[in-house]
C-alpha cells in the first residue's frame, strides 16, 4: 500500500497559505462553509492527479 502524506503534494505549501485565508474568511463571514469546502475539494482533487 502506498501512502501519500499531504507534504508530498506539490501544492502543500500553497494550501497552508490559502487555508489560513479561508479560515479567516469563515470567521469574518466573508465565505460560507460550503464555499470553502468546495474550494478545498477542488484543490485536493487537482493535487491527487499530480501525484497519482
Amino acid at each position: 500500500m502506498i501512502t501519500i502524506r499531504p507534504v508530498d503534494y506539490p501544492g502543500w505549501s500553497r494550501f497552508l497559505v490559502d487555508s489560513d485565508r479561508d479560515v479567516q474568511a469563515l470567521i469574518t463571514g466573508k465565505k460560507s462553509t460550503a464555499e470553502v469546502l468546495k474550494a478545498w475539494d477542488a484543490f485536493w482533487t487537482d493535487q491527487a492527479k499530480k501525484v497519482s
